[in-house]
């Protein structure tokens, strides 16, 4: 069973050890990211701070992040020991998108406990940290469930994306057309109407998971199968938009389609390292947030020091993973999949079936919302190599791959707008929708045409590698080591 609420979740994690309660006076102004920043460096354990300078008296006084900064509080999250493997989580997840459950409608909930309208609606209220130098202003969306709907279907989407403070009652935003929200702003602006939008903020991890992972299906549904039950639902103020009952806190608002109300957005430290560009962009106008007694604000640090992995990469390194093989496999191509890794480069591992099948799975994926903003390179390899061992993938780019013929550039000008090789204009997801990002494959496969199988190498299609030996001249060797003199 999944956990009823956040709170539910920061108590389990106390009880298991893996919580750290700062009591201190911490100041939002880039103290609270190094304090996280160091944790996470070091390993460390989720972290509650209750002291936040400036909020002592304001609606919400607390700030939870990194909750799912490690490989064991994902176990935690699925339900499962938490000695479980990545890859075992991976074909978990698997299962579980094949098993959605529906969410539950119900007529009220903790979220209700405040319900703040019009004028009294201050965004300066909720400790929002200073996360980074040089960001444009403080970020209120980094860790949240962004509820939208198709307006002619009435199909919800839930997604992550960024968001800076502007004012009181205004939060600038990243909105790229390729993705789903993106699709339903687009319909809105035909109709030359306002999309209505609400944030989620703190509630089972599970949301902001399949929130924040390019996963195929109903975001409330994925996540009701990741918990093993039904997402409770409640309807929002102003709007038909339907968000979890017992969430710590809701924004609602609306994005308007006018271009003339947009503001400055960014730079903001994302998650490659590098700080994100600032432009005019779109802005969620608020006009209503609920809330819990005594909110818990959920926020994440997103940039992260070179080597040290974030919740983002934990989470992104099963989700990503999982919904690769959930694309092939809605296409019938995953049968010829044996392992895969899903970033920096997307990394697959093969029986190849015909000389194309690395090209058919780069396009399939490439043909994928997963595109977005992953895929930037995507290599494929037979099954003799260590996919999980860089320098294995490297001895077959170098051994396999011609750079003529098996390094393959798509023109496909649709991809990341956070890619920092792109220049400012190429990455202006306002003008064209997405950035204009290239792709490639690298097919580290054995090529079939200049490689045919030879009976003097075993039936095998090229040179034996020349440091196998007969395994009872291994076993000799290793029999007689210390006869031989040595020590170690």
């Amino acid at each position: 069973m999944g956990f009823a609420d956040q709170r539910d979740w920061i108590a389990r994690l106390e009880t298991e050890g893996m919580l750290q309660r700062i009591k201190a006076e911490v100041d939002p102004n880039l103290e609270i990211s190094q304090i996280l920043r160091q944790s996470i460096d070091r390993r460390g354990p989720a972290v509650l701070f209750e002291n936040i300078k400036g909020h002592s008296d304001t609606f919400c006084t607390k700030l939870f992040a990194n909750g799912l900064g490690s490989k064991e509080r994902l176990a935690l999250m699925f339900g499962v020991p938490m000695s479980t493997s990545y890859l075992d989580m991976i074909q978990l997840l698997r299962k579980r998108l094949k098993e959605p459950i529906k969410p539950q409608i119900v007529p009220s909930g903790p979220v209700k406990e405040n319900i703040i309208k019009g004028d009294d609606v201050d965004l300066n209220q909720v400790p929002v940290p200073f996360w980074h130098p040089k960001d444009g202003g403080r970020y209120i969306n980094t860790w949240c469930s962004v509820v939208t709907m198709d307006p002619d279907t009435g199909e919800h989407n839930v997604g992550t994306y960024r968001g800076m403070i502007v004012d009181k009652n205004r939060i600038s935003v990243v909105l790229v057309a390729m993705q789903d929200w993106g699709r339903h702003y687009s319909k809105y602006k035909l109709r030359n109407e306002p999309m209505p939008v609400a944030v989620v903020y703190g509630w089972d991890p599970s949301l902001v998971f399949v929130a924040g992972s390019p996963l195929l299906g109903n975001e409330y549904e994925i996540s009701g199968a990741i918990r093993q039950e039904p997402v409770k639902l409640v309807k929002c103020e102003n709007s038909d938009l339907m968000v979890p009952a017992s969430a710590e806190m809701v924004i609602e608002g609306t994005i308007s389609p006018d271009r003339n109300t947009h503001e400055m957005e960014g730079p903001f430290g994302e998650f490659q390292g590098f700080y994100g560009g600032a432009r005019k962009r779109p802005v969620i106008q608020v006009s209503c947030i609920n809330h819990r007694n005594d909110p818990v604000f959920r926020g994440n640090l997103n940039c992260m020091s070179r080597g040290a992995t974030s919740e983002v990469g934990i989470c992104a390194y099963v989700a990503y993973t999982a919904s690769i093989w959930d694309i092939l496999d809605r296409q019938g191509l995953a049968s010829g999949v044996l392992d895969v890794v899903a970033a920096p480069w997307a990394v697959l591992k093969i029986d190849k079936y015909y000389e194309g099948h690395a090209r058919h799975l780069a396009a399939t994926l490439w043909g994928s919302k997963l595109s977005v903003n992953t895929l930037k390179y995507i290599v494929v390899v037979d099954q003799d190599i260590n996919i999980r061992d860089m320098r294995d993938v490297q001895r077959a780019i170098s051994s396999y791959a011609d750079p003529e013929k098996d390094f393959i550039v798509y023109p496909m000008k649709a991809g990341s707008a956070a890619d920092p090789s792109l220049s400012e204009d190429e990455q202006d997801e306002v003008e064209w929708g997405n950035a204009l990002q290239s792709k490639m494959l690298i097919d580290a496969t054995i090529d079939w045409t200049t490689h045919p199988v030879k009976r003097e190498f075993g039936n095998k299609r090229v040179l034996p590698i020349c440091t196998e030996m007969p395994a009872e001249i291994e076993k000799k060797v290793l029999d007689r080591w210390k006869e031989y003199g040595f020590e170690y």
